[in-house]
C-alpha cells in the first residue's frame, strides 16, 4: 500500500503539472495574441489613410495639370498679342511708308506742274504769266482791269488751250480757222511768235520769239500739257 501510494501520488502529481503547465502555455499564447492585436494596426483607420493619401494625390495632379493649362493658355495669348502688336506694326508702317511716297509723289508733282502767276502793276492793272515746270515763262496775257479779269483770262487759256486749231500765217496761202484758235506769225524781227485768241475773237496770251516754227510749234504744245495740272499763284494779293 505504501508503495502503491507512491507511485499513484506521484502520477498525479505529474498529471497536475502537465495540466499547470498546459494553462499556462494557453495563457501566454493568449496574451501573446492580444499584445500582436494590439499592437496591429485598425484596417479601417489604414483604408481611410489610404483614401485620404489618393485624394491629395489626385489633386496635386490636378493642380499641376490645371498650372499647365494655364501656362499654355498664356503662351498663347502671349503670341496672339505678339502677333496683333506686330501686325499693327507693319500695318503703321506700311501706312506711313504710303504717306511718305504720297508726300513725295505730291511734292514731285507741284515740282513738276506749271503755275500761272497773276501780277499786279503799279497803275493798279494785272497780267498774268504761265510757267513751264522748269519755270520758264511760256505764255503772257493781255493787260487786264481787274483781278478777276485775269483770273477769266486764264480761265480762258485752260478752255481752249487743247481744242483751238492753229492757224499758220507764216505760209504764203494760209488757211484761215475759226475761234478760238493759235495763231502762229512772224514779227518785226522776223521771229516765230503764237496768240491764242477766245471765241469772242479777242486775244488771251501770246508768246516770246522763236528762231524756228518747230519751237513755236513746241511751245504751243507745252501750253496744252502745262494747263491741265497748272495752278494759280495769288500771292499779288497780299503784296502791297
Amino acid at each position: 500500500m505504501g508503495l502503491f501510494s507512491k507511485l499513484f501520488g506521484k502520477k498525479k502529481n505529474n498529471a497536475v503539472e502537465e495540466i499547470y503547465a498546459q494553462e499556462t502555455e494557453k495563457r501566454s499564447f493568449s496574451d501573446d495574441q492580444i499584445k500582436v492585436e494590439e499592437s496591429a494596426p485598425d484596417l479601417s483607420v489604414c483604408v481611410k489613410e489610404e483614401k485620404t493619401a489618393a485624394v491629395e494625390v489626385k489633386e496635386v495632379k490636378e493642380v499641376k495639370e490645371i498650372k499647365e493649362v494655364t501656362k499654355v493658355r498664356k503662351a498663347k495669348e502671349k503670341t496672339v498679342v505678339q502677333e496683333k502688336e506686330a501686325e499693327t506694326t507693319a500695318v503703321a508702317n506700311d501706312n506711313e511708308s504710303e504717306m511718305a511716297t504720297s508726300a513725295q509723289s505730291e511734292s514731285k508733282s507741284r515740282a513738276q506742274a506749271g503755275f500761272f502767276e497773276i501780277k499786279k502793276s503799279k497803275d493798279d492793272r494785272y497780267v498774268f504769266n504761265l510757267y513751264a515746270s522748269n519755270r520758264v515763262i511760256i505764255a503772257t496775257s493781255q493787260i487786264y482791269s481787274s483781278s478777276q479779269a485775269a483770273q477769266n483770262g486764264i480761265n480762258s487759256v485752260i478752255a481752249n488751250a487743247e481744242k483751238s486749231p492753229i492757224e499758220d500765217n507764216t505760209l504764203k496761202n494760209p488757211t484761215a480757222k475759226s475761234f478760238p484758235k493759235w495763231e502762229i506769225y512772224k514779227d518785226k524781227a522776223d521771229q516765230f511768235r503764237f496768240r491764242l485768241y477766245a471765241s469772242n475773237g479777242s486775244c488771251i496770251c501770246h508768246s516770246q520769239g522763236y528762231t524756228s516754227k518747230a519751237n513755236c510749234k513746241n511751245g504751243i504744245e507745252s501750253i496744252i500739257r502745262t494747263v491741265k495740272t497748272a495752278t494759280v499763284d495769288k500771292s499779288y494779293l497780299v503784296k502791297k
